[in-house]
């Protein structure tokens, strides 16, 4: 008799190499906070090579696909984002935020197609566990030791929160599990040892929104098991939660008590993501329907952005709300559709009489997480965190699988044994895999040398920074940011050469140009484009010809337009007014900017002074001694932040923008 392949021996592999696929990919995933692409080139490279091992090895078994609403709204969720690229203006950008984004659906399907679910979900629960309760050691170290925001390797502490809080309540179901079955003491104390570590972690975190959803959840997880659970048990994983809430507020001196209090003025608390979702919608209005395309919300977003956002810019916090303005109303209403019909199979799955404690509870507790995860996400933007993704998509796939386990389902079975031999069934499936894959190669490798280039210009190898920007060109080409800092890199090779109008300086400057258009092509949104070409049609005027001031005047206006905050293109037209002796529209130019908030930094420190000097100059002496008390107050913030030792930035505070976002 010819053995299935669950029992040969090469599939007792099969497991532990998804599980470890998954646990690289997450281990990648908590440090990818957006600029650092190989980190998502190599967690997707992961994901994608596990579902191609799962369907590798459904040859025989063949493929089993469910037809449940959950895993059709989340396709179709998934495809809707694909569909979406079709009209983006920024297509490199709206490609990684497909694949960032739809990591949630790629890792259910990669684990619902997987042949050994139940092993897979064995070793990799444990894994986000050690992996969890890792990441809250280092949280607490920072806290308590180093006296930082507890927020682990995350650059936004409520996004570390929100993953620590869907891990500790899916934790909760599995606890009184243990309890209700009556399992070892050890065990139980264990589980909710691990629990207290969590939720002491996530209360320290002072996060409001996550102890708002973690409040929800839980209630809703107590009242659904209140009939099905040994009450005692269900008071135990409450008071663990109480305890570790209180514990925490009395070691931070009633610093969570003190966070929770503003929430007394809720107009105030939610200050900062009022002013965001006020130009946020305006920015929606533009495009309502169909979407400005996925990831490009950052680039729109500066002539929208009031000028006391004190925020980064790079995301809504609110993924429904970005999720319409970026991939539009269908996107929108598709996930809605798809949390939908994860309640409605909660629903009918409680409703069944013959379903175990066990099974029911540990339902419970996963329905808890992703609620938790979800009602966060109005507040945040766990979608665009891809370890939140990843795990998320991981509880999905679960909750799915445990669902099925009552519910019946249609499942559509595709069986390739009747169609291929199973050599030709594994090259189609390694020559489909390796169109994504080949990608995240190109992708990550097209970073590295971006930013090489970046270090050889800055170390002086100019022509070794010209070859490593050709090859991140051709591996990734549109990528406007490469393409613009090659054009910049020949702009400092022009100012090198003593001749002003030679056939050599003549042909670089016309490709210079010629990437610049390029990556205007590639990306209408990005500023540093016109200050780049502004600064080249300045520098070479006897090349560019006798309209060189009005066309450099026109780029620096494109720039300030696109991004009112961007002061170096304001200081650069007001130095050209200035020579023109047109020194009162210079002042108008540059105190435009002067009222927006700034992240503190020594550029900066020169352009309030430059204002200052230039308010001075034409008589605003009240608006000069306000700016120079900027320039105070700038000074004492550096001093201030300047650290010892090398932190991450939160995200929901300013910091300067990375490389790649400027």
């Amino acid at each position: 008799m010819k053995r299935r392949p669950a029992d040969t021996p090469q599939a007792a592999y099969v497991a532990p190499i998804s599980a470890l696929f998954v646990a690289c990919a997450l281990g990648l995933a908590v440090f990818y906070h957006g600029p650092q692409l190989p980190l998502l080139a190599g967690a997707q490279f992961l994901l994608v090579a596990w579902l191609a091992l799962s369907l590798t090895c459904s040859y025989e078994s063949g493929v089993r696909l469910p037809l449940t609403p959950m895993s059709i709204t989340l396709t179709l969720f998934w495809m809707w984002l694909g569909i979406s690229l079709l009209w983006s203006n920024v297509l490199v950008t709206s490609v990684i935020n497909f694949w960032w984004v739809g990591s949630l659906v790629l890792v259910f399907w990669a684990y619902t197609l997987s042949p050994q679910r139940e092993r897979v979900w064995f070793f990799v629960s444990r894994f986000a566990l050690i992996g969890a309760l890792t990441l809250c050691g280092f949280a607490l170290i920072q806290l308590f030791l180093w006296g930082e925001p507890p927020r682990a390797t995350f650059i936004n502490i409520h996004s570390f929160a929100a993953l620590m809080m869907l891990i500790a309540l899916s934790l909760g179901g599995y606890f009184l599990v243990a309890w209700q079955q009556r399992a070892d003491p050890r065990t139980r104390y264990v589980l909710g040892a691990c629990l207290f570590v969590l939720y002491f972690t996530i209360a320290s975190t002072g996060g409001r929104g996550t102890t708002l959803s973690i409040a929800l959840s839980l209630t809703l997880f107590v009242l659904l098991s209140l009939r099905t659970v040994d009450r005692r048990g269900l008071f135990t994983l409450v008071g663990i939660v109480v305890g570790a809430y209180a514990v925490a507020n009395l070691l931070l001196h009633g610093g969570v008590e003190e966070r929770m209090a503003t929430l007394a003025d809720p107009g105030s608390a939610a200050f900062p993501r009022l002013l965001i979702w006020r130009g946020s919608w305006e920015l929606l209005m533009r495009e309502p329907v169909w979407g400005i395309g996925l990831g490009t919300y950052y680039l729109a977003w500066p002539p929208f952005r009031d000028s006391a956002d004190a925020t980064l810019g790079f995301f809504v916090h609110n993924d429904y709300l970005q999720i319409w303005i970026e991939a539009g109303l269908p996107a929108l209403l598709l996930l809605l559709a798809a949390f939908a019909s994860v309640a409605l199979m909660l629903f009918r799955m409680m409703r069944l009489p013959r379903v175990s404690v066990a099974l029911r509870l540990e339902t419970l507790g996963l329905f808890a997480g992703l609620l938790a995860v979800a009602a966060h996400s109005f507040l945040d933007f766990n979608l665009y965190i891809l370890s939140i993704s990843i795990t998320a998509g991981l509880v999905l796939g679960r909750f799915h699988e445990c669902g099925t386990q009552a519910v019946p389902i249609r499942v559509h079975t595709l069986h390739p044994t009747r169609v291929l031999q199973l050599p030709a069934y594994r090259v189609i499936v390694v020559l489909i895999a390796l169109f994504p894959l080949s990608y995240f190669v190109a992708m990550g490798l097209s970073d590295y040398l971006y930013k090489r280039g970046y270090d050889l210009a800055a170390a002086g190898d100019l022509l070794g920074a010209d070859s490593s920007f050709t090859w991140a060109e051709r591996l990734l080409p549109r990528d406007d940011k490469v393409l613009t800092m090659h054009a910049d890199l020949y702009r400092h090779v022009m100012n090198r050469m003593p001749e002003a109008d030679s056939p050599e300086r003549r042909a670089l400057y016309e490709a210079a140009l010629a990437l610049l258009d390029e990556a205007q092509s590639a990306d209408p949104y990005r500023a540093l484009i016109h200050v780049v070409r502004g600064r080249i049609l300045k520098e070479n005027s006897m090349l560019t010809g006798n309209d060189w001031r009005p066309r450099v005047e026109s780029e620096f206006i494109k720039a300030i337009e696109l991004n009112p905050r961007f002061f170096a293109p304001r200081m650069e037209y007001a130095q050209l007014l200035l020579e023109d002796g047109r020194a009162r529209e210079a002042y108008r130019i540059v105190d435009a900017g002067i009222d927006h908030w700034y992240y503190p930094n020594e550029p900066l420190l020169s352009y309030y002074r430059f204002s200052a000097q230039l308010a001075r100059n034409i008589g605003e002496t009240t608006r000069a001694t306000e700016i120079e008390q900027k320039i105070r107050a700038t000074r004492e913030a550096i001093a201030k932040t300047a650290p010892a030792r090398p932190v991450v930035p939160d995200l929901t505070t300013p910091s300067p923008p990375s490389p790649s976002r400027s």
